[in-house]
């Protein structure tokens, strides 16, 4: 959910800016053109995270990664209990998102200079706050999370078993092209009892 322009196979991909047919800024319009056709059992889709358009109960896994800080608090805690809605018992979601514990931790240890190379310091307003609109609209960071508060947030909406797992490929354009940062992102997943 909120694939952007990295869709997976196996999966139903969905995100409210990139999909096939859209014209938002950064969108990879040749993913965009072959997708669909290339990957008939994977579809890439328009879907907005905060209202699936899914029956309950429907999917084994779903997958955030990089997509529930770009919603508002309060859209993000729908969007939490969207994925619980749709996922079936015994099903587990999988949320990736920048760690704000870390960012805000680097950020103290970072200082902008006239005198150096300040792309450490770019690279943490990156996770706090997104790319404000350089790569098209919804690349800001409405919200931040921590592991604690992510956690709280899953819990609230029936997950159990929530861990800590290894992040995945990160940001990128189709499955590989992406790169893990673990330095400054983190996964839970949790499952719905």
């Amino acid at each position: 959910m909120g694939c952007g322009n990295v869709p997976l196979p196996g999966y139903i991909n969905i995100d409210k800016y990139y999909y096939p047919g859209s014209t938002q800024e950064g969108m990879n319009l040749e993913d965009g053109v072959t997708w669909n056709t290339e990957y008939p059992d994977s579809p890439w889709l328009y879907g907005d995270m905060v209202k699936l358009d899914f029956p309950n109960e429907c999917f084994d896994k779903a997958i955030a990664v990089h997509a529930l800080e770009h919603l508002s608090m309060n859209d993000g805690n729908r969007a939490i209990g969207e994925m619980f809605r749709i996922v079936k018992k015994g099903g587990n979601v999988e949320i990736e998102t920048p760690d704000l514990t870390k960012a805000c931790q680097l950020f103290l240890n970072v200082h902008i200079s006239n005198d150096k190379n300040n792309a450490d310091w770019f690279r943490i307003m990156g996770l706090l706050y997104g790319s404000q609109g350089a790569e098209g609209e919804g690349q800001f960071h409405l919200c931040g999370y921590s592991k604690e508060y992510l956690r709280f947030r899953m819990t609230e909406h029936g997950f159990a078993n929530i861990e800590e797992i290894p992040v995945g490929f990160g940001h990128g354009t189709r499955i590989g092209a992406g790169h893990a940062e673990p330095q400054f992102d983190f996964r839970l997943r949790g499952i719905k009892p």
